[in-house]
């Protein structure tokens, strides 16, 4: 049943990669100059359209992924929300995460956040075997969650914004929480406009759903 899920959360991750994956080279020559102001200010934009890529999917999915799995497989194959839930958190906050691994791997960032990796696995299969044998399924997402919060969530910018740019991390999560407001009144304004739709499912209507969702959360995010 998870599998369905993933299938369409990892292709969408691949496709997202793809993006980023192009612009290493690119941020690592702005690093060798040296200029670390202009790398600072292509990072904010980076982060930026990093936001709005994976907010706008991970509210998009969330209206539109059970009635994919409905039309493709069936409604029997449809998750418990609750699951559906952490599964998508889960792809945000890894989501949230490119642009600065980008920079860090350009940068070459490694040897500060060296730890981090063994720590982060550790959290996630103590606490996903403990979870699961209390909640289930659940449970194991839970613990992978858990684990990002408590790692790669805050070390990951913190090196980044010590060593990479001399900023203080503080900045960084002002514009987490203004993008997570922002995530919201575009989760807020969707769930009006599919309140307001009555279109008999169909993979035709589910793709024009999709598109006036995009339509508006872009709107949304851009102002």
């Amino acid at each position: 049943y998870y599998s369905n899920y993933y299938l369409i959360v990892n292709a969408l991750n691949i496709i997202i990669g793809q993006i980023f994956a192009g612009i290493t080279a690119s941020v690592g020559n702005l690093g060798a100059s040296g200029n670390k102001e202009r790398l600072y200010e292509v990072y904010c934009i980076g982060l930026f359209i990093n936001a709005f890529i994976y907010y706008g999917c991970t509210v998009i999915l969330w209206f539109l992924i059970d009635d994919f799995i409905s039309i493709w497989l069936g409604m029997e194959y449809i998750m418990n929300k609750n699951i559906v839930l952490i599964i998508l958190a889960n792809f945000h906050i890894n989501g949230m995460r490119r642009i600065t691994m980008v920079y860090r791997d350009s940068l070459g960032l490694y040897w500060y956040d060296r730890h981090k990796p063994v720590i982060e696995a550790s959290i996630n299969l103590v606490v996903s075997i403990i979870l699961a044998n209390t909640f289930g399924l659940i449970g194991v997402f839970i613990g992978t969650f858990i684990s990002l919060i408590t790692t790669s969530f805050w070390v990951e910018p913190y090196v980044l914004y010590k060593h990479g740019f001399n900023v203080k991390l503080k900045k960084y999560f002002y514009k987490y929480i203004k993008y997570v407001l922002i995530g919201a009144l575009g989760f807020l304004s969707i769930l009006f406009l599919n309140d307001l739709i009555h279109f008999k499912l169909t993979f035709f209507t589910l793709i024009l759903k999709g598109i006036l969702f995009l339509i508006l959360f872009t709107f949304i995010f851009i102002i």
